[in-house]
């Protein structure tokens, strides 16, 4: 059995999955889920937003990309080993 798509394109835009959203923020997805929504998106705190900089500046530097998705699919298999 396959692991959930963390990410897809929906009609050429980026939709990430609650998991992407976590790894990104450097959190888990039960915080994300218990974060207010509007029209269905989460609203970050300043301190996850924060948080969330700062895991996707050092991980971009680390990979030599700004890729969202490769650094998505980096902390993904980070986190398992």
């Amino acid at each position: 059995m396959s692991a959930p798509k963390l990410y897809t394109i929906k009609d050429g835009e980026p939709v990430l999955s609650m998991k992407a959203v976590a790894l990104l923020m450097g959190t888990t997805e039960e915080v994300i889920s218990t974060l207010p929504r509007v029209k269905g998106n989460p609203q970050f705190t300043k301190h996850l937003k924060q948080s969330g900089s700062r895991v996707a500046r050092k991980t971009m530097a680390h990979l030599g990309t700004d890729s969202i998705f490769d650094c998505i699919d980096y902390l993904a298999t980070k986190e398992t080993t």
